[in-house]
Parts: structure tokens; sequence; C-alpha cells
């Protein structure tokens, strides 16, 4: 197993020249602090914040192999997903690939 770092919001310079130029994983621990989103740090929390918003929930892609086409995603609340989730642990349903939700967008705000 890879030991990662976890390391407080570094410089720009610093970032880029031990991090990302050397491809090396890191944990920042602090990215998010005094934001909105540094708040939420369970599925409860999660649920809290964004229960109601819809997602985008489809089979995930392999269930499609050796069928006509693959699942067509639906929109469920994330409670709901999250509820299903809980009482059907072995289920491929996933959420899909698709743009951050904005109200999501809106409870972080990413370092210049």
């Amino acid at each position: 197993m890879i030991d990662i770092p976890r390391v407080s919001l570094p410089g720009p310079t610093e970032f880029f020249e031990h991090y990302v130029y050397a491809r090396r994983p890191v944990v920042i621990t602090d990215l998010f602090a005094g934001q909105d989103v540094a708040e939420i740090a369970t599925i409860d929390d999660a649920l809290d914040a964004w229960g109601q918003m819809s997602i985008r929930v489809q089979d995930e892609y392999t269930s499609a192999e050796g069928t006509t086409g693959a699942p067509e995603p639906t929109a469920m609340h994330f409670r709901e997903y999250v509820e299903f989730a809980r009482a059907n642990p072995s289920t491929r349903r996933c959420c899909t690939e698709y743009d951050t939700p904005a109200r999501v967008l809106a409870s972080f705000r990413l370092p210049e």
C-alpha cells in the first residue's frame, strides 16, 4: 500500500512542483476550510444539505453487456437514492456521470 501524505493547502508553485509534476498523490486536508462543504463529513450531513436535490441514476455500465442497449438514466432525489442503496446494498444502480449540480457547486470555491 502506498503512503499518501496529508498536507495543509500548499501554494501553487509548491503544489505543482511537489505533487502535480512529480505525479505524487496527496490529500489536502484544509482545501475547503471555512466553506459550507467543509461541514459535510458524513452521509447524513450530505442528506441534510442535499437530500432533496435531484440526481441521475442508472444501472452501472457493465450491466448492459450482452443486452440490446445501455439502461436509460432516471432522476431521483439524493435522499431516495441513499435510502434505496442502504436497503439494497448489492444494487447496481449508481449516480451517472454528468455536470456537478448547482447546489453542490454553490457550497465551495476552488483556490486560485
